[in-house]
């Protein structure tokens, strides 16, 4: 652990390794899907979803293999901050709501795929993100509960 040069932060070098390689694995994600959206658009003359649907899918695919990335490896959050997860939880009542409001749309018979899947699938990539985060840092309390039995761990 190391102090950055001009601040009182501390980081990890660990961690700023791990974020090159999930902001890596991110941007080959967002071609790759980039890609297989044009090949399905453009070349099969194929039109599933919408033009903001298509962009939607490409952004939040990319966002959930960044954000699951640093989330198992760690390097999510800053070194002191592991257990302040307000921004996560926003992220998942965002995905509820996202959910929610496709449900409505579902029920008064106004949803349909071609139009709501963008909003769909950002809701299913905040829940995911969410739900890794959670699990995760549920995993990391038992652990240290497990290896550390006489400490105070919240």
């Amino acid at each position: 652990m190391k102090r950055h040069w001009n601040c009182n932060v501390f980081y990890d070098e660990r961690q700023a390794i791990e974020r090159g390689r999930a902001f890596r694995n991110g941007y080959l994600t967002l071609a790759l899907t980039m890609l297989a959206c044009f090949l399905i658009r453009d070349c099969f003359e194929w039109n599933p979803i919408d033009d903001y649907s298509m962009f939607l899918f490409c952004i939040w695919t990319s966002l959930v293999v960044v954000s699951v990335n640093l989330i198992l490896n760690n390097a999510y959050d800053g070194i002191y901050e592991g257990r302040n997860a307000l921004a996560v939880w926003i992220m998942g009542f965002a995905g509820m709501v996202c959910l929610v409001g496709e449900a409505v749309h579902g029920v008064k018979g106004k949803f349909t795929l071609y139009n709501d899947f963008g909003t769909l699938f950002s809701g299913i990539g905040l829940i995911t993100i969410f739900a890794v985060y959670m699990v995760k840092r549920s995993h990391d309390v038992k652990q240290e509960k497990t290896e550390n039995p006489n400490e105070n761990i919240s």
